[in-house]
């Protein structure tokens, strides 16, 4: 599906230094329509499975899977995402993603934290909002995806 946007953004500065709220849009003004959202969901597994397999191939998650991973709530993908991250710790996304399933379940421990005040709940945060990136917020998302998954896979 498209939707026009009438302004350009502004280049984000400092990117690296950032954990965003959101994920940036996959496809500029696209989006997954509304049937192959539709499909994802109908197909799950297969989904999930295709995109592990993809993973492992090629060694990178693509913002459009990102972007698939959070609409299906791929939750039993959390083990693997951070596996990946260590690896590719310049993927900040990943962080966002694991924050954004956290998010979507409604993780007590998660909506009950300062990061999701300030990037969720806070009526002035925006698609713009962002943590800090250091080792302490860094950690700190890591351990709760990974309490996260435990309490929800066990």
């Amino acid at each position: 599906s498209y939707s026009q946007n009438c302004d350009a953004m502004p280049p984000i500065q400092d990117e690296q230094k950032k954990i965003f709220g959101e994920l940036p849009d996959a496809f500029g003004e696209y989006n997954w329509s509304e049937r192959q959202s539709k499909f994802f969901l109908a197909n799950r597994d297969s989904v999930i499975q295709m995109m592990r397999d993809c993973i492992a191939k090629d060694n990178q998650i693509g913002l459009n899977f990102k972007h698939v991973i959070v609409d299906i709530s791929a939750q039993e993908m959390i083990p693997m995402l951070i596996s990946f991250y260590y690896g590719h710790k310049r993927d900040h996304d990943i962080l966002t993603v694991l924050m954004l399933l956290m998010k979507d379940s409604e993780y007590d421990q998660f909506l009950l934290s300062v990061s999701y005040k300030k990037l969720y709940a806070d009526p002035e945060a925006s698609y713009k909002s962002f943590l800090t990136f250091n080792t302490a917020n860094e950690a700190l998302i890591l351990k709760r995806a990974t309490d996260f998954y435990n309490g929800q896979h066990q």
